[in-house]
C-alpha cells in the first residue's frame, strides 16, 4: 500500500479518501460505493486492503494520523508539554471533526475498536509520562472524552442551547484552556 518513500500510492489514497467522505457524512460504507467514488473497481479495496473491515481500520488510521499531524503543525515551533500538546488537539478536533465523526460512527455501529494504532494517544502519553504526572491517564481519559464529546457534539449543542457563534467559540476557547492546565494558548497561525 506504501511507496519506497512510505506513502500512499494513488489508488489507495482515493479510495481511503472516498470511504472518508462517504462514512463521515452518513453515506454507506458499501464497497462498491467508495470504489465508484474514487473512481476504480471495487475488486482494488481487497487487493489494497483486504477487504472492508480492513479498509476501515485504515481510514480510521489514516483520520488518527492526520490529526496527529495537524497537531504536530500547530507545535512546530515548540517542542510542547503534555497540556500543550493536548490543548492543541482539542483545536484540531474542533476545526475537524472528521477523526470524532468517524470514530463515534463505528463504535455506534460496531463495539470492536478498529484500530490498531493510536498515535495521538502514542504523543499524549509519552509526553505525560515524561511530565511524571501521577494522574496522568485519568487526566487523559477525561480529557479525550470531552475533547471527542465536544468536536461531535457541538453543532446539536450549539443549536440546543441556542448559542450563538461567539458563545460557541468562547466555549470552546474555554476548553482548550482547561485542558491546557489553564494556560491560554497563542492563536494558530493560518
Amino acid at each position: 500500500m506504501t511507496d519506497s518513500k512510505g506513502s500512499v500510492g494513488e489508488v489507495p489514497a482515493r479510495l481511503l479518501a472516498a470511504a472518508t467522505s462517504n462514512y463521515v457524512n452518513g453515506g454507506s460504507f458499501s464497497v462498491r460505493q467508495i470504489a465508484d467514488a474514487a473512481g476504480v473497481n471495487h475488486g482494488q479495496i481487497h487487493h489494497y486492503f483486504g477487504g472492508k473491515p480492513e479498509l476501515k481500520r485504515a481510514m480510521l488510521e489514516r483520520l488518527s494520523e492526520d490529526l496527529l499531524r495537524s497537531i504536530e503543525d500547530a507545535t512546530e515551533a515548540s517542542s510542547p508539554g503534555v497540556d500543550d500538546f493536548a490543548a492543541r488537539a482539542v483545536q484540531a478536533l474542533t476545526e475537524d471533526p472528521s477523526f470524532a465523526r468517524a470514530l463515534g460512527r463505528h463504535l455506534i455501529e460496531d463495539s470492536d475498536v478498529a484500530q490498531r494504532k493510536f498515535p495521538v494517544i502514542a504523543k499524549l502519553r509519552a509526553r505525560a509520562n515524561a511530565a511524571d504526572s501521577e494522574r496522568a491517564t485519568f487526566h487523559l481519559a477525561t480529557g479525550l472524552a470531552t475533547s471527542l464529546g465536544w468536536a461531535l457534539f457541538q453543532p446539536w449543542i450549539q443549536q440546543a442551547l441556542e448559542l450563538s457563534d461567539r458563545e460557541t467559540q468562547e466555549i470552546t476557547a474555554s476548553h482548550v484552556e482547561q485542558v491546557s492546565g489553564g494556560e491560554t494558548l497563542p492563536p494558530k497561525d493560518r
